[in-house]
């Protein structure tokens, strides 16, 4: 089965949120059958306000919920910015996940929420699997430089080895940080294997190294179907050079994710407004009581 096959499996009918993305980049996978993710690449300025109330408005209009996924590195002014618009627009509609996740691997968790949102149930539950969800990821990157690199850090010798020309390095962010200098002998990259069926994402940038990809870190995962898309904005910033390849394996079989992220009972209806949720406060309405029908009602915080 090919990744576009596991990924056009039709979705159970569900009350899927829309999903919207500040700051991260990808609008959907391929294949998967999903709307598109109403994206803002662009951290959100001052002058920006008002063109995403209007967004988000139309996307209210149109879907019971939202949930916003967002980079908890965007600026503070950013974040700001965005909390305005969550308290004009009713933040009963408006569920937020912060995701640490750097930029194209945040762009591939948005796109995965938009495709697997019909199958889990409710806003409540999606946004309870999220964390989850960042787990299955594998993220890694091929990168001209590592002299400003700082998740994972390289070492001091790394560092000065990087101000060499010619030198490029191959940085796995999770599931186990790695920074590994390349050698023109052309060895083996030490990656797992992909423990499911997973496809590859990848992003690169003028000058970056798309056959090191091809050659050496695909095939350690297990030669997977690969989505070549655009460089991601964020991505020199967060990963501290622009000779750089983003890459990220994603779990490929949707209906095999959903049900093994929605296995465990662990959703508890919100006292408030009765969406299953793991954890408080809620992140529909923002209420902080807990869960259950014994619980104080007590509005929401504005």
């Amino acid at each position: 089965m090919t990744a576009t096959d596991a990924l056009s499996t039709p979705r159970r009918t569900g009350t899927a949120p829309a999903v919207v993305s500040i700051g991260y980049d990808l609008r959907r996978l391929t294949g998967d059958g999903a709307a598109d993710v109403l994206t803002f690449p662009r951290a959100p300025g001052r002058d920006d306000l008002d063109r995403m109330l209007d967004a988000l408005g139309g996307v209210l209009a149109r879907s019971e919920h939202a949930l916003v996924i967002y980079p908890q590195w965007l600026a503070e002014p950013a974040l700001q910015r965005l909390q305005t618009v969550h308290a004009a627009l009713g933040a009963e509609r408006i569920a937020v996940h912060a995701s640490a996740l750097p930029p194209l691997a945040g762009g591939v968790l948005c796109a995965l929420a938009s495709a697997i949102g019909g199958r889990v149930g409710s806003t409540g539950e999606l946004v309870g699997v999220l964390p989850a969800l960042e787990q299955r990821l594998v993220v890694a990157a091929w990168a001209g430089s590592v002299t400003r690199l700082r998740h994972p850090a390289p070492s001091i010798l790394q560092h000065l080895v990087s101000l060499w020309p010619g030198t490029s390095f191959g940085v796995v962010h999770q599931p186990e940080r790695l920074v590994r200098r390349l050698s023109k002998k052309g060895s083996s990259f030490p990656i797992a294997r992909a423990p499911e069926p997973m496809a590859l994402v990848v992003a690169p940038r003028a000058g970056g190294n798309l056959d090191w990809i091809n050659t050496k870190l695909n095939p350690a995962l297990g030669n997977l179907a690969m989505q070549e898309v655009d460089p991601t904005h964020h991505g020199p910033r967060w990963w501290g050079t622009n000779a750089l390849v983003e890459a990220v394996a994603h779990p490929s079989d949707l209906d095999a994710l959903s049900a093994s992220l929605t296995d465990e009972p662990r959703m508890r209806p919100c006292a408030w407004c009765g969406e299953p949720v793991t954890a408080w406060p809620c992140p529909v309405c923002g209420h902080r009581q807990g869960a259950g029908a014994g619980a104080p009602a007590q509005p929401p915080p504005s």
